[in-house]
Order: C-alpha cells, then sequence, then structure tokens
C-alpha cells in the first residue's frame, strides 16, 4: 500500500444534525463500533448516522449514533498500526461494544482485484513485525494469525447474497504492516503471506479484540493496486473506497 497521508479536509457538513434522526439515548447498549483510521474514512458513517453526540472526556473521543437502527460509536484512530490498537483499546474499554468493525482502505496485492473493489479479512497477519517480536510486542497472545469473527463472516456473506454489492468482494488474508508495500517488498510479501490486500491497520484491531475476547472484522476497499500504486492514486480514490466499505459494512448492523 502506499503511504497514506492523514486526511486535512474537515467533515463538511457531517457535524449538523440532520432533522427527524434518532436521538441518542444515555447508557444504551453500542452494538458495534466502528474504526476507521482516516476522517475520510469515517465520512460516510457520519453521513449516514445524521444525529449523533460527540463524546469527548475519556481515552479517545469518538461519536455516538444509530445506523440501520443500531447504536453505534464511531473512532476515527489515525493511520498505522499503533493508533488503530490504542483507538481500539480504548473503544473496548469505554463503550464495551457487542463487536468491532474495521472500515476503511487498503493497498490491493492480489491481482484480482481493482481499485473501489473490497477486501473482507477471513484472517490477518503482520508482515513486517517477526512472530518473536509480536508476541514480544503484545503480551498474552496465543498465536501470529488472527481470525475474524465467523458470525460477523455469516453477516456479510449472507447480506452480499441478499444485495450484491456493485463492485467484487473477496473473502481472505489481509496484511498489516506500517512499511509500505512498493515494489522492492511486494514480492517478498506475496511469497511470504500471499495476502489479497495490504493496510496499515487492521491486525492490529484485530490483537486488541483478540485479547479482550471481543468479536471483530475488517472489511477494506481498493484505492491503489501494484499497476497504479501512488499518493496522488490513494487520493484519487479515497472517497470511493470509503464509501464502497461504508455500504458493505452499513448492510450488516441492523443485525449484529
Amino acid at each position: 500500500m502506499t503511504d497514506r497521508p492523514s486526511s486535512q479536509a474537515g467533515i463538511a457538513g457531517s457535524q449538523a444534525g440532520i432533522a427527524g434522526s434518532q436521538a441518542v439515548p444515555a447508557g444504551s447498549q453500542v452494538k458495534a463500533c466502528i474504526i476507521c483510521a482516516l476522517k475520510a474514512e469515517a465520512r460516510p458513517f457520519l453521513q449516514g448516522m445524521g444525529q449523533r453526540k460527540l463524546v469527548t472526556g475519556g481515552r479517545h473521543k469518538y461519536y455516538r449514533g444509530y445506523l440501520q437502527g443500531a447504536l453505534t460509536a464511531l473512532y476515527v484512530s489515525g493511520a498505522g498500526r499503533d493508533k488503530a490498537f490504542r483507538a481500539t483499546q480504548a473503544a473496548i474499554a469505554e463503550v464495551r461494544p457487542a463487536c468491532v468493525i474495521l472500515s476503511g482502505t487498503a493497498g490491493g496485492i492480489d491481482q484480482r482485484l481493482a481499485v473501489g473493489d473490497t477486501v473482507v479479512a477471513t484472517e490477518l497477519v503482520f508482515h513486517d513485525i517477526s512472530d518473536a517480536g509480536l508476541l514480544d510486542r503484545y503480551p498474552g497472545l496465543s498465536g501470529t494469525v488472527f481470525v475474524s469473527d465467523a458470525g460477523l463472516l455469516k453477516l456479510l456473506r449472507d447480506a452480499l447474497l441478499l444485495q450484491p454489492a456493485k463492485q467484487a468482494v473477496l473473502f481472505g488474508r489481509m496484511a498489516t504492516g506500517d512499511v509500505f508495500v512498493k515494489k522492492n517488498n511486494r514480492a517478498s510479501i506475496i511469497e511470504r503471506f500471499n495476502p489479497l490486500s495490504a493496510d496499515m491497520e487492521a491486525a492490529a484491531v484485530a490483537v486488541a479484540c483478540s485479547l479482550q475476547n471481543v468479536p471483530f472484522v475488517a472489511v477494506k476497499s481498493i484505492t491503489d493496486t501494484a499497476e497504479n500504486a501512488s499518493t496522488l492514486t490513494f487520493l484519487r480514490n479515497l472517497r470511493l473506497a470509503s464509501v464502497n466499505s461504508y455500504q458493505i459494512v452499513k448492510a450488516i448492523l441492523a443485525d449484529v
């Protein structure tokens, strides 16, 4: 995946509540926690929520509102595995969600993927940390390959059968690292892990959920591939990929 600059654009128009949206009662059970790395990735969720509350004062600020009738917490972690891990830790401690869903964008590794297509992670690995380093970094782990929740995967498969996505959706392995996937390391990552896609957050969110036994799945849409990997390509396709990921996630929120 190419370098992911932080989105500097504000969430234009998304701070205002939408008339007729559900109010957010205090103390209600949060059904799903959505983690997005970037503001641009979170924007479709905020627009879908309409009326919501920005919660501050805890370990990490977040938005609280309804999506598809499900009370949802939305965290914008910032890019990179450490920020994603900390935001997920905070989310689990603060809102105690029934599940965590990572949504956003990734770089395509598998040649079947085109810009705008979506990857649903069935399992997740780190491509830039050794097994020994990973176990040392995150004490308490029982392994170095992380599996998405079977129930959430079934909900996604069922939703796609009922209403197929406009883009291709592949289920499989996702690889995470803070080292950008470029020509000089792409072949090695493919040889060692053979992932569908690469990102900078998914496995870290999976670790935080694994340590707390919280059901998790990652849904990420493609901004760039080996043929067109650049920061400019990433920025050009950021909105499209963010919306595509959101549409897949939104389809299961009523049932989580």
